[in-house]
């Protein structure tokens, strides 16, 4: 059996792992990375035995350099990254701290973080780069970059910059 089947196949509980008998253990296969936290701390709530975990929605960060395992990224691929012609890439200039070398964030990969596997490193976005970044995820999330638009000025500069780069690369 395999996928949906296997899972939906009743079996005894594994009392030591706190698993009942309709649920499974799953390794995955990670690499720590830096991440651009998107959210803010959830409300606390608890309601008889549930509560709430200390979670936040993050997007990872990939550098573009490669090294003795990976390839890196061609030029022309990080010039249609700066020049957002791809919705699930926001790209980010090199820091001037050694956190965070020129690379992007990836929608694409937006996930759940428990807050205890967060390591703090003592960089973040200006106010204008975070709400360039919230204004190009809202444009990935609604699908519409126009409609996205007219709800901010930000976005507004998004577009304007993205149609100059994309003009500029010859990309239409």
């Amino acid at each position: 059996m395999a996928g949906a089947e296997a899972f939906k196949e009743e079996q005894m509980p594994i009392y030591p792992l706190g698993l009942r008998s309709n649920e499974r253990m799953t390794l995955v296969k990670c690499k720590m990375r830096p991440v651009i936290i998107i959210s803010r701390a959830a409300d606390s709530w608890k309601d008889k035995g549930r509560r709430s975990d200390e979670c936040f929605l993050v997007a990872p960060i990939y550098s573009f350099g490669g090294d003795s395992e990976k390839v890196s990224y061609s030029p022309a691929f990080i010039e249609r990254v700066k020049a957002y012609t791809y919705n699930t890439f926001f790209y980010l200039p090199p820091s001037t701290t050694p956190f965070v070398k020129e690379s992007f964030a990836r929608f694409d990969r937006i996930q759940v973080i428990h807050k205890s596997w967060l390591q703090h490193r003592p960089i973040k976005l200006t106010p204008d780069a975070f709400e360039s970044l919230q204004a190009w995820l809202y444009c990935y999330l609604t699908w519409d970059p126009f409609t996205a638009a007219t709800t901010s000025k930000i976005c507004d500069l998004v577009l304007e910059y993205r149609e100059e780069k994309v003009k500029a690369l010859g990309i239409s």
